[in-house]
């Protein structure tokens, strides 16, 4: 079950979202009438609503920080108070995708979350921006052993000019990132409209309810993400997810169809039409997607990972191992590794390299829940008590 359900969620967008896009349209793939009404309203402008406090601190905090420093630029006075040095001390957090309110009262947030934030003060300030999303890149993170695809957005406050002492001069665009500013300047982007974030974070959204069991809202979520931005692949995705967890596969399939046509060789797709086919007892159909999927998932990141996951499922361990190896020989940066390999380690009755990668996996997690499963799993395996 844990390998169905990894595979199950592993078209699921979340965090940081990065959309594909194409000349899609979402008629007739609502059914409404299988869903209560959602808990309270869904709606999209929520994820850029200013708040009371946040409208004060624009207009009060920053002109003092502004002051107090010596910077002229209102775009860098706002980056220094949200995420510098300023009264804030905003931080990543990257398990929920709060809205630009909801970051600023929690003084955290996701890449999305935080770029919303960015968002909002910059148009109460009367900043010129735009969205920015990564292309060409890929990557995954790991929410309660459940596996999700993940990219990346940032912001750009766009140039102004000042007058100052009948001088006018102009600043160049500000790329507002929650990376480090080398690793940011490395990236490939491609402008994005409002609509389209606001899809991303409805899709969002609509994933971490999905997660936390409620079925119901997360449908009235994406289907609102759909409304904003119907040409956004993910919400699609995960509207078949949906459907899939209602137990009804033929509308699982008539969604995963439509965006067949225009995205047939997304890997994240055929691992979803594939458990469909396997739903509606479509052996032969199933068996020609493994083949395919195969052949485009060879050098896929994390494809080793995802190997070991089910070498270790069966007991290979040795497999498991050289496996998980592999990978992080290709990309050391990530803890789920570190843990798998350190698990892999347990089995094989060897505790000292369990510790030693399950320190490592603790020292690259972001996530201060999975951090402290990491921190007490190594409690156990120190006194000697670990459950294999």
């Amino acid at each position: 079950m844990k390998l169905i359900l990894l595979l199950f969620f592993c078209s699921i967008i979340a965090a940081c979202s990065t959309p594909k896009r194409g000349p899609l349209n979402a008629d007739g793939l609502a059914v409404d009438a299988l869903f209560a009404a959602p808990q309270k309203p869904i709606q999209a402008h929520d994820a850029l609503k200013i708040s009371e406090p946040m409208r004060d601190f624009a207009h009060s905090k920053i002109p003092h920080f502004t002051a107090h420093v010596n910077i002229k630029d209102t775009r860098r006075a706002l980056v220094e108070a949200l995420y510098t040095q300023g009264q804030l001390h905003l931080e990543y957090y990257s398990e929920e995708t709060r809205n630009a309110s909801e970051a600023f009262a929690a003084k955290s947030g996701n890449c999305l979350s935080l770029v919303l934030l960015t968002a909002a003060m910059a148009k109460e300030l009367k900043i010129p921006y735009h969205f920015q999303m990564v292309v060409n890149t890929t990557d995954w993170s790991q929410s309660d052993k459940i596996f999700m695809s993940i990219g990346h957005v940032n912001i750009v406050l766009e140039n102004i000019s000042n007058e100052l002492e009948f001088k006018t001069w102009v600043s160049d665009a500000m790329v507002v990132d929650f990376l480090t500013p080398d690793k940011a300047a490395m990236l490939e982007t491609e402008q994005i409209d409002e609509n389209t974030i606001l899809a991303m974070y409805l899709n969002n959204r609509a994933v971490e309810t999905l997660l936390q069991g409620n079925v119901n809202d997360a449908y009235w979520y994406i289907r609102e993400s759909l409304r904003q931005d119907e040409r956004f692949i993910n919400a699609y995705l995960t509207l078949g997810v949906i459907y899939r967890a209602i137990h009804r596969p033929d509308l699982a399939e008539v969604v995963l169809e439509r965006i067949a046509q225009y995205f047939p060789d997304n890997t994240s797709l055929l691992n979803d039409q594939i458990l469909i086919l396997k739903d509606l007892g479509r052996d032969a159909e199933t068996v020609e997607l493994e083949q395919r999927l195969a052949k485009l998932d060879q050098d896929r990141p994390w494809s080793y990972f995802f190997e070991a996951q089910s070498e270790f499922a069966t007991g290979r361990y040795e497999h498991a191992r050289r496996l998980y190896e592999k990978e992080i020989a290709r990309d050391p940066a990530h803890h789920e590794f570190e843990y798998g390999l350190a698990m892999v380690y347990m089995k094989l009755k060897d505790s000292a390299n369990a510790i030693i990668h399950l320190q490592k996996a603790i020292e690259l997690c972001a996530s201060k829940p999975l951090r402290q499963l990491y921190l007490a799993d190594l409690e156990h395996i120190k006194f000697g008590n670990f459950l294999n």
